[in-house]
């Protein structure tokens, strides 16, 4: 059982729903505005961005036969999440402005996983959105074919760093740099925390495996995350040895440097190098 992340994004402005591209991506398979439901073919969450987004929509044929899925609410900011300007009223006038609150994305996350919709694999899933203008617009879209358990032992965090070359609305790949040296040993990833000024997502490569489950970036420490995507709330992502920890792809929202922070949740499954 697993889980993998999808994105769709545009940067035009429509003012009806319009289906918007899927993001170029190695393991799935996508041709004009459609993303071609893969294996992982429940729904278990979507996540819609984007500064001035007003409506999202997903669809498909399958989806068709009941209703397709209005997504609300919506994040009208742009990502990655910063902190939210509030004018301050005097009278019914704004007065000033004030950096007042950070933007929590844990109401924007819509989790299906306890009565996923089920799409027909290989069928085209599109995204439809409406905006305010030439800006960039993200959907995030959580494909799996069930969760997996997570297995018995002590939950711990450890840090990773990771500096890619960025590209704008694309996925680029890079090594994780472990800032301590883990015990020899076999590990399951149950959660992860992706932070960084210019990414929108990131999610895992393993080794040895077809998915690659992801989470949305946050901007610093200062910045809640999504609660289901820590410490087991959406299961194991995956498991991997001491020796080959899995590598990270990363969603830029600018062609620049990346400079991420990741919190990796695990439970050491097995002690000692593997037979």
């Amino acid at each position: 059982m697993a889980f993998t992340l999808a994105a769709f994004h545009d940067a035009s402005a429509h003012s009806a729903l319009t289906a918007i591209p899927p993001v170029a991506d190695p393991h799935l398979r996508s041709e004009g505005n459609n993303l071609f439901v893969p294996p992982w073919n429940l729904l278990f969450g979507v996540f819609g961005g984007g500064d001035n987004l007003s409506e999202l929509r997903l669809d498909s044929p399958s989806m068709r036969k009941l209703a397709n899925l209005r997504v609300a609410p919506v994040c009208d900011e742009a990502l990655p999440l910063t902190r939210a300007s509030q004018d301050v009223n005097e009278g019914g006038t704004a007065t000033y402005t004030i950096v007042s609150r950070d933007v929590d994305p844990n109401p924007f996350f819509h989790n299906y996983t306890k009565a996923p919709r089920e799409l027909d694999v290989s069928e085209a899933l599109n995204a439809l959105c409406i905006n305010g203008g030439d800006v960039d617009e993200w959907v995030l879209v959580w494909l799996g074919d069930g969760i997996e358990d997570v297995p018995d032992g002590v939950q711990f965090t450890v840090e990773c760093t990771v500096s890619v070359s960025g590209v704008a609305g694309q996925w680029v790949n890079g090594a994780l740099t472990f800032e301590q040296t883990l015990p020899a040993g076999r590990y399951s990833i149950i959660g992860m925390r992706a932070q960084a000024s210019n990414a929108v997502a990131a999610r895992l490569l393993f080794q040895d495996l077809a998915h690659r489950p992801g989470v949305l970036v946050v901007t610093d420490d200062g910045y809640p995350d999504i609660k289901d995507f820590r410490m087991g709330g959406f299961g194991a992502f995956g498991e991997f040895e001491h020796t080959t920890p899995p590598s990270i792809d990363i969603l830029a929202n600018a062609s620049a440097t990346v400079d991420m922070e990741v919190n990796l949740d695990l439970v050491q499954v097995r002690a000692g190098a593997g037979r």
